[in-house]
């Protein structure tokens, strides 16, 4: 889940990002948070299921949505920080 910042947002130092996720498990602030909760993973990368020829990967979840509605195979990582090798995974066989 991912929320976004409005105009109604309250300015409070907590509200400053543009999205907020759910927060995940880490020990030293997190410990009550379920280790299920995970923030690595793509948005829509059910896309890659068919097996496209090519995917287009998006800055955020919006751009992604939009594409979607037009029909594009996209995924978007969901964060700026992926903890998985760079590409995710899915650009090994691109073209250079």
């Amino acid at each position: 889940m991912i929320g976004r910042r409005t105009p109604w947002t309250p300015d409070q130092e907590w509200e400053k990002s543009k999205y907020k996720k759910l927060a995940i498990r880490n020990d030293r602030n997190n410990g009550h948070v379920s280790p299920y909760i995970r923030n690595d993973v793509l948005y829509n990368e059910d896309v890659l299921l068919a097996r496209p020829e090519r995917v287009i990967i998006t800055e955020g979840v919006t751009d992604c949505i939009s594409l979607m509605e037009h029909g594009f195979p996209v995924v978007s990582p969901v964060t700026c920080r992926s903890a998985r090798p760079t590409g995710n995974g899915c650009c090994r066989n691109s073209p250079a």
